[in-house]
């Protein structure tokens, strides 16, 4: 729901079923998605600036929504790379010089070289185990680079609760504002957080 509501399409329409939100809700909630928007207008922002740029996302609705946009606002070049390509089209694609690599993060955080031509890198989310989006940003940062690495990172923040008693299932609330719950995004950032702690501790 915070990547892309449309990815929760059948349980939203449950929801109409059972008559906890109503039919024009269903179709507003389906109609708005402010991340995949702030990550579109950011790549189309920085499009002219001649940096190759990769957005390592997780879902293929996802990536073909994204990628859809970006050609529909004028770039040309954009080819994505998941688990639906077959092996020699993933060998032409990343041979290729193109302006926008999508990645589906479980099929390209590691073992590619793309530092040639890529320097730019967007996450449109925060993925559970940090090393993952450490690997995918050494996609780039790495021996042969000659440019400057951007990383972006796309996240939500938490919303006010505007039902009273909500629950929300194993998200911490605290440090917020009392009427505010927590996104997603913000607990699998703690989590990675802690996670990098406790690897931290092991190593040293």
């Amino acid at each position: 729901m915070c990547i892309y509501p449309k990815l929760v399409k059948r349980i939203v329409g449950e929801m109409v079923d059972d008559k906890i939100i109503t039919q024009q809700e269903y179709a507003d909630i389906l109609k708005y998605s402010s991340k995949m928007d702030a990550v579109v207008e950011a790549v189309l922002k920085n499009k002219d600036n001649g940096n190759g740029k990769i957005i390592f996302c997780s879902f293929r609705a996802e990536i073909d929504d994204i990628a859809a946009r970006l050609r529909d606002n004028g770039i040309e070049r954009v080819v994505t790379f998941d688990g639906r390509n077959s092996a020699g089209s993933r060998k032409t694609i990343l041979c290729e010089r193109n302006d926008v690599l999508l990645l589906q993060i479980q099929t390209g955080c590691e073992g590619l070289n793309l530092q040639e031509h890529y320097s730019e890198i967007y996450f449109v989310s925060p993925f559970w185990n940090p090393a993952v989006e450490d690997q995918a940003v050494a996609r780039c940062h790495r021996i042969g680079q000659k440019k400057e690495v951007m990383v972006y990172r796309f996240e939500m923040g938490g919303f006010k609760d505007e039902v009273a008693g909500l629950e929300v299932a194993g998200l911490e609330v605290s440090g917020l504002e009392e009427d505010t719950v927590d996104s997603m995004d913000n607990y699998i950032k703690r989590v990675q957080e802690n996670k990098r702690a406790i690897a931290s501790e092991i190593i040293a």
